[in-house]
């Protein structure tokens, strides 16, 4: 099957002239289970490949709570406590177009222009509306949104795909509080992993910018597991 799912993909990138591409494989299932590398993956190494190990964050939700927030960088726990005295979280199980449109107009006022189309936001909000997502919010005194995250949700595994944070209110720990309720709610559906992203490393390809290693920092400090991730570029 790996061959065949290469040779289409060979005629994909000839029709359309793609002369580089990556192809890419988390291993935290495999690695626990003792599996290693897909077939698909070792067909790749054998075509030439380069293989660049990455490393991916990962939130353990079989334990508990309070074992959970152990992992939590020190700092973190009397922040979380700090902000839920001054916004109130509101977890989005259900499809809401007003607090849709308030995080998308949130996250255009943060950006300062258009980044993603329609469509996308529109698959985002589909799947609230099919259970396979769920939005964080966060609200002022006044009942305004500061800030949010979305998270895509499946049995096994959940996301973080979108956060964006009201840039006036940068020494609230908005962030923190929406990556805690994010987790209780993760909990709450018997998710198994939650996967925060990738860390920022500088021996990669493109060397990240410092954005993306703050990101990458905030988020080590809610992560109970660091697991390798392979690319194969090409």
């Amino acid at each position: 099957m790996a061959k065949l799912c290469l040779k289409f993909l060979n005629r994909v990138l000839l029709e359309y002239q793609i002369d580089t591409w990556v192809g890419a494989e988390g291993v935290v299932h495999s690695a626990l289970k003792g599996q290693g590398l897909s077939e698909w993956m070792g067909l790749l190494l054998t075509q030439g490949g380069y293989p660049i190990l990455g490393c991916d964050l990962f939130v353990d939700l079989s334990l508990s709570i309070d074992s959970i927030k152990s992992h939590f960088r020190k700092s973190y726990k009397s922040l979380i406590n700090s902000g839920s005295k001054n916004f109130k979280i509101v977890t989005c199980c259900d499809a809401n177009p007003l607090s849709w449109n308030e995080f998308r107009s949130l996250h255009l006022e943060v950006s300062g222009r258009v980044t993603r189309s329609d469509e996308s936001w529109n698959l985002q909000y589909k799947s609230i509306e099919l259970g396979e997502a769920f939005l964080i919010a966060l609200r002022d005194d006044t009942g305004r949104m500061v800030g949010g995250g979305f998270f895509n949700a499946t049995v096994d595994e959940a996301l973080y795909a979108v956060g964006v944070y009201d840039r006036r209110l940068f020494e609230h720990p908005l962030g923190h509080m929406v990556q805690y309720a994010a987790i209780l709610e993760m909990k709450r559906r018997g998710i198994k992993w939650y996967k925060l992203g990738s860390m920022a490393l500088p021996y990669l390809q493109s060397a990240p910018s410092e954005k993306e290693i703050s990101i990458s920092h905030f988020k080590e400090g809610f992560a109970t597991h660091l697991f390798p991730n392979y690319r194969i570029s090409f």
